[in-house]
């Protein structure tokens, strides 16, 4: 029998965690740490190294907050994806612990954001920093590389 987990104490103690309790009823218990959830850890912990990309992130977080204050922004969102003929995509929040919430956040951004239409201050510092050449090119940069992370992080 074999086990995988996401490496929290929780799950891989040896006394109290999953695995211990496990391990006691089955000696020969396989234990591993979810390669996913590796992946996951390891692509966040470097990106948590560019100071850059934390302050994209930042951004992106910025912005799922600045929707989510928001019923009349959401539904101009929308509005705005209707029309252009795109998927209708909600912001999301980047999450550390929950797999691919950055693919998914930097994808709406890519596909369909837009703060044209937006007259408060907020709005217009977002609209500001995501038409800076290198937000935009991060952006690209990073939806060439999320999906293919994602899809190794599913294959696994």
């Amino acid at each position: 029998m074999g086990l995988g987990t996401d490496g929290a104490r929780a799950m891989t103690g040896m006394c109290e965690g999953l695995t211990g309790y496990m391990t006691r009823d089955n000696p020969m218990l396989v234990k591993y740490h979810c390669i996913a959830n590796k992946l996951a850890l390891v692509t966040s912990q470097a990106a948590d190294g560019v100071q850059f990309l934390v302050d994209y992130q930042s951004v992106l977080t910025g912005i799922f907050y600045y929707f989510k204050a928001s019923a009349v922004r959401t539904h101009k969102l929308s509005d705005i994806q209707t029309l252009l003929d795109e998927p209708t995509l909600k912001v999301k929040e980047i999450h550390q612990v929950i797999w691919m919430s950055v693919f998914i956040a930097v994808q709406t951004i890519y596909k369909t954001l837009d703060f044209k239409q937006d007259k408060d201050a907020k709005g217009k510092g977002y609209q500001k920093k995501i038409i800076q050449h290198d937000f935009i090119a991060t952006t690209f940069l990073l939806m060439d590389v999320l999906p293919e992370v994602s899809q190794l992080c599913l294959m696994f």
